[in-house]
């Protein structure tokens, strides 16, 4: 009988410092999305493993526009550009000395004129494609 060979397990490299970690790095907004013509700021937040900030990061967004009535399209505002149609891989400004870069969001259709299961959702994410928490998201009910 031949001598059973172990198989080769390779080590598990830790995440190292200074590189951006998707689970400590974050993106806060300061109020939820509305239908009300309110800019909303939204501060991200680069982290290494160690919840170290990384300064000169470019974290990227995907914005995603849902229109049901192409006869009526809303207009959103998302990091000072007016925007109609969904975009992915729109890239923030680098972070500064906290880690830290902020960009707008905003609906610049408001009231009645605003369809009925229309909305945006905005996702941060890392130059890689690893989301930084949720999305930022409103449907009009």
């Amino acid at each position: 009988m031949p001598p059973v060979i172990p198989p080769v397990i390779p080590p598990i490299t830790p995440p190292m410092p200074g590189i951006v970690h998707p689970l400590t790095s974050t993106a806060i907004i300061d109020n939820p999305i509305g239908d009300d013509s309110v800019i909303r700021t939204v501060t991200v937040t680069a982290r290494d493993n160690y919840s170290t900030p990384i300064v000169g990061y470019q974290f990227k967004i995907d914005i995603t526009i849902t229109n049901n009535d192409p006869a009526h399209d809303e207009t959103y505002s998302v990091k000072g550009v007016a925007r109609t149609t969904t975009i992915s891989d729109v890239q923030l400004d680098a972070t500064n000395a906290q880690g830290q870069t902020t960009f707008d969001i905003g609906i610049m259709t408001a009231g009645p004129s605003f369809d009925s299961g229309d909305g945006l959702s905005v996702q941060v994410k890392t130059v890689d494609g690893q989301a930084i928490g949720s999305p930022f998201t409103f449907i009009k009910p």
